[in-house]
């Protein structure tokens, strides 16, 4: 890939690397600060996000985009922005309106059902990402044991760990391996891993999503 800011979901399939997706990136991009927005505003967040996940979708076909077994259990139970739930705390505000929040719901019921095929897709189409051979399994356990303490000093969840250290054993692999994450504390313990062990980023590359559908290189 040539040095550039951005690129799009179907400019990264089209390289050799593959790619770990984090369920951030997929359920709840943090690009879109939802807090202080408009029920019209979020209804339109949701719809563009939308198109997102349908475009994924269709990027499944190729052996490009994986996610992990612990990511696919937090895709399966769907975990995210509640537009019920929100319209309580919003209530009586001017700016609200019934077709706002009615057409926040559909995006939202949108989602779920896009969501239920990619999650139908990635086992479907053997897109989790396994470590198979020996060497990655051994690194795995290596790096794991060394690291545990990352999930305490940047609040890292199983399922954020896991990620980090699958990305970093996979570095054995012929075909380069990228991680794809919105999450600041996955990126913080990357810096200290690469920092540590040596790796040059290259050898380990960080992506996050920069907007619907924008994905930019850290480092």
């Amino acid at each position: 890939m040539k040095a550039r800011k951005t690129w799009s979901l179907e400019e990264l399939s089209k390289g050799k690397s593959i790619f770990l997706l984090d369920t951030c990136v997929i359920i709840e991009p943090i690009f879109f600060d939802l807090d202080g927005k408009s029920l019209e505003e979020k209804a339109n967040h949701f719809g563009k996000n939308n198109k997102f996940l349908q475009e994924l979708h269709k990027s499944l076909t190729s052996k490009k985009f994986y996610i992990t077994e612990l990511v696919l259990e937090e895709l399966e139970n769907g975990a995210g922005y509640s537009p019920k739930k929100n319209s309580k705390k919003r209530r009586g505000t001017p700016r609200e309106t019934p077709q706002a929040l009615l057409e926040l719901r559909r995006n939202k019921i949108k989602e779920k059902e896009i969501r239920r095929k990619i999650v139908g897709d990635f086992t479907f189409n053997d897109r989790i990402y396994r470590l198979i051979s020996p060497a990655q399994l051994l690194l795995y356990g290596h790096f794991y044991v060394k690291y545990e303490y990352f999930k305490k000093k940047y609040g890292l969840s199983e399922t954020d760990f896991d990620l980090l250290v699958c990305s970093a054993s996979s570095f054995l692999n012929r075909r380069k391996t990228i991680l794809i994450t919105n999450d600041k504390g996955i990126g913080a313990s990357w810096r200290e891993l690469i920092n540590l062990e040596r790796f040059l980023p290259y050898r380990l590359p960080l992506f996050y999503r920069a907007g619907y559908n924008e994905f930019k290189k850290v480092g």
